[in-house]
């Protein structure tokens, strides 16, 4: 972390222990305590996150975020901070993290409490869920691709194993 200039932690893992800070650099901490599961509300910690994020980038400084697998929360929190302070729309800030780090996929909970977070910012949500009849649950229109190509590989693979 002291090499990458990390001068703020973000954990959002309380399953984890606390993140091993630097002596050097001395990094400010904040732990978000907020499971992996849909119905957690994230959304409470959206503004904190996000201006905190950005009063370190003002100050010369930079954020690790990160929970367990680095997919859902802290990609959540990372879609938030975009949108709040980057002026992106959702499915902008999606598209950009996921650019970078193409496994985020929030799960359904979090892109609706994210779609709220948009709607408040701009006024219209730039990402529609959509009923998906494998899942038997509503997902982002976003990831309709990504299930899509799921479903197709389950099915041969299950289509396979039927021919043996």
């Amino acid at each position: 972390m002291d090499k990458l200039g990390v001068s703020c932690v973000i954990n959002v893992a309380p399953e984890l222990p606390d993140t091993p800070l630097s002596s050097v650099m001395n990094p400010l901490y904040l732990r978000v305590n907020a499971q992996d599961r849909s119905e957690v509300d994230l959304a409470k910690h959206f503004d904190e996150v996000a201006d905190l994020i950005e009063e370190v980038r003002l100050n010369g400084g930079c954020s690790l975020i990160h929970c367990v697998a680095g997919v859902s929360r802290s990609a959540s929190l990372c879609l938030a901070y975009l949108m709040k302070h980057a002026g992106m729309s959702l499915r902008e800030a999606y598209t950009h993290v996921q650019s970078i780090r193409p496994q985020v996929r929030p799960n359904s909970g979090f892109f609706q409490q994210l779609r709220r977070y948009e709607q408040q910012l701009r006024g219209s949500s730039s990402v529609e869920m959509v009923y998906f009849a494998s899942l038997d649950k509503e997902i982002p229109d976003i990831l309709e691709p990504q299930y899509r190509a799921m479903e197709d590989f389950y099915q041969r693979y299950r289509s396979s194993l039927r021919k043996r």
